[in-house]
């Protein structure tokens, strides 16, 4: 028996050529760097309580529904591409799961993106950019495409440095940490036998928050929140890639002053709307 240690897994992703159906003869991209991957199937039984009983009848055939769950500090390259391009997305993915022997372990079918949350932290502590994804999917299957090939794991990350957060196009040097979230309302379909046929996108919910240093008494900041309920533009950059938080509200405003660090001012947003470019 071989037993895998999770250092040993890479996760490579490629759109598909239909939902459901992966491509062959494609060089697949690679999510690196990832510390932890999670690929569950779920199919909650059906059964009533017995009459006479206390117990349930038999069980009887579920739903199926497949979930992806990776946490990884993205990669310059296809790390960053993957969030860019499949963050709110139509365009369904395969995912395969190999060891770092090289070996094919499980490929994944028909996922999408149910939600996503970035972060970045420069202080008290620093660190590289973190991504944790949610997707649902149709299958895990154990069967590898024809003609595949495999982007080679790079070095490279995107660290706390290669980020820029502003506020209304005004870059925000004394940031101490950034984080926002994607989530996608995912519906799913199924045939009579149980089996994802399709999983439809509806809307979005945003949220984006960051931590800086005060510089001042945050009036401003709590005026926006509470009085003139004014809105701002949240832009974050990780390298050259811009998430622009517009029409932002602030829903929450707090100044925190710690005895043995430097006073902060937290900013917690509701966004109207996002653009990546």
């Amino acid at each position: 028996m071989v037993v895998l240690h999770g250092n040993q897994i890479t996760t490579f992703f490629d759109p598909e050529s239909a939902e459901g159906t992966s491509r062959t003869g494609q060089l697949w991209k690679v999510l690196a760097h990832h510390s932890s991957v999670a690929i569950a199937e779920e199919s909650e039984p059906v059964l009533v309580k017995k009459s006479g009983s206390v117990d349930s009848t038999s069980n009887e055939k579920g739903k199926r529904k497949v979930i992806v769950r990776i946490t990884c500090n993205p990669s310059e390259a296809d790390g960053k591409f993957f969030s860019k391009t499949y963050h709110s997305s139509d365009t369904s993915l395969s995912m395969i799961f190999k060891n770092s022997g090289g070996s094919f372990l499980w490929r994944v079918t028909g996922a999408k993106v149910k939600n996503i949350t970035e972060t970045g932290n420069k202080y008290p502590t620093h660190g590289p950019v973190q991504y944790v994804i949610e997707l649902w999917a149709w299958l895990i299957l154990y069967t590898e495409p024809g003609s595949t090939t495999y982007t080679a794991v790079p070095d490279g990350f995107v660290n706390w440095a290669d980020c820029t957060v502003k506020i209304n196009s005004v870059s925000q040097s004394l940031w101490w940490s950034w984080t926002f979230t994607i989530t996608n309302d995912l519906d799913m379909q199924h045939d009579e036998t149980g089996a994802v046929t399709a999983i439809t996108r509806g809307d979005r919910d945003l949220d984006v928050s960051l931590q800086k240093a005060l510089e001042d008494n945050a009036s401003t900041q709590f005026n926006a929140a509470q009085i003139s309920f004014a809105t701002v533009s949240i832009e974050i950059l990780q390298n050259s890639d811009s998430y622009l938080f517009g029409a932002t509200a602030y829903k929450g405003v707090e100044v925190t002053a710690d005895r043995t660090r430097l006073s902060g001012l937290e900013l917690r947003g509701q966004p109207a709307t996002l653009t990546v470019s």
